[in-house]
């Protein structure tokens, strides 16, 4: 994802989810990790491309409305659907997490989704998609490879990384 390493098991958790119930149902979204996260993830609406890139309640936002998250762009700051998405994710540190993440080094999350009926899904991801123990599939790889290539300004870097990356 073009968005934070912090914040991608709970990307993955939370897509995961999405699944559960269409996006127009949820009333609230509550993210559990731990506290850098907390602290450096929550900004609910980003006005530059970094601010983005580490606001975990628009960047839900925009993954409610669709987004891939393959690449983020400034005009992504102005999705109003993603901002008023991002009202209802919130987070909230969790003591054993914390402590995964100062002592294993792991990013782990819990993310569980309220519909507007009460009912509940959970979601928990020790390890974000791409890291030991939970990796890429060879056709998610060559996705993020070609994207990132496809994305460079630079004509000769897209020319020369095609003579060895597959499409």
């Amino acid at each position: 994802y073009a968005a934070c390493r912090w914040m991608h098991s709970s990307i993955d958790a939370f897509r995961h989810l999405m699944g559960e119930a269409a996006i127009e149902d949820i009333e609230q979204v509550n993210v559990h990790i731990y506290e850098f996260g907390v602290s450096a993830l929550s900004k609910p609406h980003p006005a530059t491309l970094l601010e983005l890139q580490f606001s975990m309640p628009h960047v839900f936002g925009l993954l409610a409305q669709g987004h891939p998250l393959l690449d983020l762009r400034i005009t992504d700051t102005q999705n109003t659907s993603a901002a008023s998405f991002a009202k209802k994710v919130s987070l909230q540190l969790d003591e054993d997490y914390q402590q995964q993440y100062l002592i294993e080094n792991k990013l782990p999350a819990r993310v569980s989704i309220t519909l507007k009926d009460g009912s509940t899904f959970e979601k928990v991801v020790h390890s974000p998609l791409g890291e030991k123990g939970n990796a890429l599939s060879k056709t998610d790889h060559l996705l993020k490879i070609n994207t990132l290539i496809n994305s460079s300004p630079h004509r000769n870097v897209r020319r020369y990384a095609r003579r060895f990356i597959p499409k």
